[in-house]
């Protein structure tokens, strides 16, 4: 739903087909309008438009209207794989602290499809993978795509300092100076 209600939409799905249903309000000479106080459809909206009230009675219809040339596949419980898998999926390999190209390496021989994503701030020096998705560990499908991100190194010049100013204080990291 966008400003003042001018145009709401609903969408929905069946196992077989996803469709959406939008409807937007616009005056006699095409500029966005309320749909508050309207009549859509031979149905007086009120003062509240919604993809739901509005838009989803349409949308329903139109389902009602292509359901039987639909092939009825049921839809399957959560935790079932989808319809050709067996297996619940393969584990993504951890790739954190590796270069790009090792990364890159290690997730398409592991089977999956991987992307380099943005660089993001990270207290890993530039270059060497900060973050991914899905994380290390996750079980998907083989063939997954696998998002890399490499560390921009905005942050590795800060930890670096922190690290040396607690091993300069008497060896004894976190804890300051020692009391006399």
């Amino acid at each position: 739903t966008i400003q003042n209600n001018a145009a709401v939409w609903f969408s929905g799905y069946t196992p077989d087909l996803a469709t959406a249903a939008t409807i937007g309000g616009a005056n006699s000479n095409g500029f966005p309008i309320t749909l508050n106080y309207q009549t859509v459809g031979g149905r007086y909206v009120g003062s509240r438009a919604s993809g739901s009230g509005v838009a989803g009675p349409m949308w329903a219809e139109a389902m009602r209207a292509v359901v039987p040339f639909l092939k009825g596949t049921s839809f399957s419980s959560p935790g079932t794989p989808p319809a050709g898998q067996t297996e619940p999926g393969d584990a993504v390999p951890n790739v954190l602290n590796m270069t790009t190209d090792q990364a890159l390496a290690t997730l398409r021989a592991a089977g999956f499809n991987p992307v380099v994503g943005g660089a993001v701030d990270s207290y890993r020096p530039a270059g060497a993978i900060a973050g991914q998705n899905p994380d290390g560990g996750a079980q998907v499908p083989p063939g997954s795509t696998v998002t890399v991100f490499p560390s921009n190194g905005a942050n590795a010049a800060q930890t670096q300092q922190n690290n040396t100013q607690q091993r300069n204080n008497n060896g004894r990291p976190g804890r300051g100076r020692p009391r006399r």
